[in-house]
């Protein structure tokens, strides 16, 4: 269903919208602080690396909102969107935020996180032939993805 960008202010949604995305950011934010705070706290608590926390726990927190965009536009039949959003947002983490993170400070990469970014670089090349055998990734193809991320959970806790 197409609407008309002439009507939207008409319909209210323009201001509706505009809510939306300042609440959202405030959201953003407040959210970020409390996960980094939880994160720290949890990894102190249970004695394990931040490193460790931040490749799972805040990981998946973070990763929430590319799952619920990616499964609606799946639902919506719009698999474009849903692979530049996961693309998309992978580089802009890797390049923008930790290019933006670095000038501001120093980052120390520790032998286990470069491990893990050669390990995901790898299975990265090795999932190339996914994307060829059809239009779409198959549920066979999803377990196979989920599966990877398990091996790689398992990595980061216990290698």
């Amino acid at each position: 269903m197409e609407r008309d960008i002439n009507n939207i202010e008409k319909d209210g949604d323009l201001k509706r919208n505009v809510a939306f995305i300042i609440f959202g950011i405030i959201g953003v934010v407040v959210g970020a602080e409390l996960l980094v705070d939880s994160a720290v706290f949890f990894a102190r608590w249970f004695g394990v690396s931040e490193m460790v926390i931040a490749v799972s726990m805040v990981a998946i927190g973070t990763s929430i909102p590319e799952l619920v965009v990616s499964s609606m536009a799946s639902n919506r039949e719009e698999g474009d969107i849903s692979i530049g959003n996961l693309i998309g947002s992978n580089i802009f983490n890797i390049l923008l935020i930790m290019g933006i993170v670095s000038i501001i400070t120093e980052v120390a990469v520790d032998f286990r996180a470069l491990m893990s970014m050669v390990l995901l670089f790898f299975v990265t090349l090795f999932l190339v032939p996914i994307f060829y055998t059809g239009k779409r990734i198959s549920r066979i193809e999803g377990v196979f993805l989920v599966a990877i991320y398990g091996v790689y959970i398992w990595f980061v806790f216990f290698v």
